[in-house]
């Protein structure tokens, strides 16, 4: 796995006077391996900063994977993994035939495509959901079934765009550990963005702090208590009091 570098990253909607820019020249590295989770308010560029890093937006500056410029890359290449809060399996399909389908691509043997699937969706606990279509199971379910056709195919980076912005607290609270488990496994370079602290705090392996376009500070989870930052005093202030 490969360190994801960016220099100078500027991001921007719009057109002449209506151009609004959203990221300015943002420098930060995310590192080989690590969940690196980026939090901020709302408006604050996260998404539009997902967005820039798979190639799915227009940008300025640098994207590196590695020692490699990213623009110049094919898909392929990249071997990315997109996860968002909205599910992206097809509805029509099995669990295991949702996550097959990427690996039957890289032409491998069904029975290492089994034993792929089987490894992760153990650790996702959602083995007994493999032959259930989406509609069959929970919200919750649907989502880490999601992250397992995500992960199966072993992407050197994965990108994860509120992946439990759309489940309740209680269904949060119990993939929290499951999905940094599976993507431990992976081992992919990950960058994930959320709002919620308790989240953040359960998966990441450090957080970073985006504000107005740039990233403010940067810390691990069991250092945030002697974080000098307004929004993470903030945001620990409403976990402290149940406020989220």
């Amino acid at each position: 796995m490969k360190d994801i570098t960016l220099k100078k990253l500027t991001a921007a909607y719009g057109k002449g006077e209506e151009r609004q820019v959203v990221i300015k020249d943002l420098d930060v590295t995310f590192r080989a391996g690590e969940i690196s989770v980026v939090m901020g308010a709302s408006g604050s560029g996260k998404t539009t900063l997902i967005k820039s890093i798979g190639g799915l937006l227009n940008y300025e500056g640098d994207v590196l994977f590695g020692q490699d410029d990213a623009f110049y890359l094919s898909y392929g290449k990249k071997n990315i993994s997109y996860v968002t809060e909205n599910s992206t399996l097809y509805p029509s399909m099995s669990i295991f035939d949702n996550a097959a389908l990427a690996l039957k691509k890289q032409k491998l043997s069904r029975e290492e495509i089994t034993r792929r699937i089987k490894s992760f969706a153990e650790i996702l606990d959602i083995v007994g959901c493999l032959n259930a279509l989406p509609r069959h199971l929970s919200l919750g379910q649907q989502q880490r079934a999601a992250v397992l056709k995500a992960l199966v195919k072993e992407p050197s980076v994965c990108l994860m765009d509120e992946p439990m912005g759309s489940l309740d607290p209680e269904s949060k609270t119990a993939c929290r550990r499951l999905i940094r488990s599976a993507l431990k496994k992976c081992g992919a370079t990950t960058v994930y963005v959320t709002h919620d602290l308790a989240e953040a705090l359960s998966v990441a392996d450090r957080i970073f702090i985006l504000r107005d376009g740039s990233i403010s500070t940067s810390f691990l989870p069991q250092n945030i208590g002697s974080v000098d930052d307004d929004l993470v005093r903030s945001m620990l202030n409403s976990l402290k009091y149940g406020w989220e």
